[in-house]
């Protein structure tokens, strides 16, 4: 039996012998290093971080993935898992994970889970595959600085030649992470700074993301430009030390804005009338010894009195005034240009000269006028018809419009038509006559106020008033003098014939006029 039992467990180890039972790897992983080796200057930018790990274990593990986490109390980002083939233990592998999120936390927790399909032993020389999947688990801290990105800007951007300039020297942070202990220099040619030492060292805590800091300095320049070089000596959220610099250069230009007005501007034809010239100067250098030159082009026929004006020192954003006498022909009738040479010293003692023109406009005066006021009988008494007519002659160059006459009376004269007349547009050189009628009711010295209302082109409103006065004699027809006109007192017939008399006057004086104006051309 002895025997039997020995025979028993010979074949017992043979067999056990002959198959490899596998267990599950005992195993650890190791960050040795992480970094982000792409920052994103931007909110929402792209980001890759970089993590070595290292295996530990007693087996190779195969097609392995490693998954990542990034999160905190109240954000959390899964990025793209990262595929490896086999990992034999004692090995470290790199894997880079993209991280595409709209805001990133500066204190992270990393999840890190690490999965595999099956596992690997060497044995006798060669492998033996199982397929036993597992999965390991582990985390750690992780820190985003994001990406200091430091720029320069200097305002303004041109510079004044000759006098001092005020500098704003701008450093900006555009980038997403924070520019720590910066250590500033500017090194400043082609001028001088003002009260400041040379070079200029500036130094900051921090200057944060998307902010910037100003500082301000006087410089004077030398040359036709003038370069800022500035080298930013500074700490990103990693520690790591970046140095930077940048170069601008700023162009230096002479000044010199100056804007001369005419005021009033508006001049009418055939007057002489004084105006102020007023010169400012909008530049931002002083004009020194100033003098300003008048003077009309050719065939212009208007006359600028006095010519050379002398208007001694303009301040920057400064102006002065003063008077001159502009005589204009009663022919010209439109934009007129006075040209002017404004001469002036500059600060270097330079004697320069500004041409330009300054615009006055000629506009004409309406020329209406009551030619001659007319009213018959000569004598009138009471009960008689006044006629009167009012003849007007528009003497100008351009047409009126709008022209309306209106007559007011005493209490002695009774109106037998409409008060007024409304004669619209008058051509120049027309004249027209405006017939009205009274019933003289009163003995004694009658008023008839005689108001005439008109615009000229440019719609500016015109009025001129006139008064006539008629002595109306006692003596009367009495109540037949409608039938039978006796003393002085005219029927409707008699009426009608002085109107025509009237218009025929009219027509005639209308006629004698043209007949001489063409004799005249």
């Amino acid at each position: 039996m002895l025997r039997n039992m020995a025979v028993f467990c010979l074949v017992f180890l043979v067999i056990l012998s002959a198959v490899h039972v596998y267990s599950m790897p005992d195993m650890v992983f190791v960050v040795s290093s992480y970094s982000w080796t792409r920052l994103s200057g931007r909110a929402g930018g792209v980001n890759v971080l970089e993590l070595i790990l290292t295996y530990y274990g007693d087996k190779i593990i195969l097609s392995v993935r490693v998954h990542l986490k990034l999160m905190n109390d109240s954000w959390s980002y899964t990025a793209t898992p990262c595929f490896e083939g086999s990992w034999e233990p004692g090995f470290s592998k790199k894997f880079s994970f993209t991280v595409n999120a709209s805001e990133i936390p500066n204190d992270i927790k990393a999840l890190v889970k690490v999965t595999y399909d099956s596992v690997a032993e060497k044995v006798g020389g060669k492998y033996e595959v199982s397929s036993e999947a597992g999965e390991y688990t582990f985390s750690f801290d992780l820190k985003y600085s994001g990406l200091p990105l430091p720029s320069i800007y200097v305002k303004p951007n041109t510079l004044i030649d000759g006098m001092v300039n005020n500098i704003s020297l701008m450093i900006f942070n555009n980038g997403s992470g924070n520019i720590i202990d910066p250590q500033v220099t500017v090194y400043v040619s082609g001028a001088t700074i003002i009260d400041r030492p040379t070079p200029l060292r500036l130094s900051y805590s921090k200057i944060e993301a998307g902010s910037y800091v100003i500082e301000k300095m006087e410089v004077l320049p030398s040359q036709k430009q003038v370069t800022f070089t500035v080298n930013i000596n500074y700490l990103d959220g990693e520690g790591n030390v970046r140095n930077e610099q940048y170069t601008i250069t700023l162009p230096v230009i002479e000044s010199t804005t100056v804007l001369v007005l005419a005021e009033p501007n508006k001049l009418f034809s055939g007057s002489i009338k004084r105006i102020k010239v007023r010169v400012i100067n909008l530049g931002d250098i002083p004009l020194l010894n100033t003098l300003l030159k008048l003077y009309t082009s050719q065939g212009s026929g208007i006359v600028v009195s006095p010519q050379l004006i002398e208007l001694g020192d303009i301040g920057p954003q400064d102006s002065v005034e003063c008077e001159v006498e502009v005589s204009v022909p009663l022919t010209v009738i439109s934009t007129q240009n006075i040209l002017y040479d404004l001469i002036y010293r500059s600060v270097k003692g330079v004697r320069l000269v500004i041409h330009g023109s300054l615009n006055v406009f000629v506009v004409e005066k309406a020329r209406l006028i009551v030619s001659s006021i007319d009213y018959v009988p000569e004598k009138p008494s009471v009960n008689s018809t006044v006629v009167l007519s009012i003849s007007l002659i528009n003497t100008g160059n351009l047409a009126l419009n709008s022209i309306n006459v209106t007559v007011e009376q005493s209490s002695g004269l009774i109106p037998l038509r409409k008060t007024y007349y409304f004669i619209g547009q008058l051509n120049p050189q027309s004249p027209v006559s405006v017939p009205f009628s009274f019933r003289a009711v009163e003995v004694g010295e009658q008023t008839i106020k005689i108001i005439i209302f008109y615009k000229d082109i440019y719609g500016a409103s015109w009025n001129i008033t006139r008064e006539v006065s008629i002595d109306v004699s006692g003596k009367s027809a009495g109540s037949n003098s409608s039938t039978s006109p006796v003393g002085g007192a005219l029927s409707i017939t008699d009426e009608l014939i002085v109107l025509a008399i009237l218009v025929a006057i009219v027509g005639l004086v209308a006629v004698m006029w043209f007949l001489g104006k063409r004799r005249r051309k």
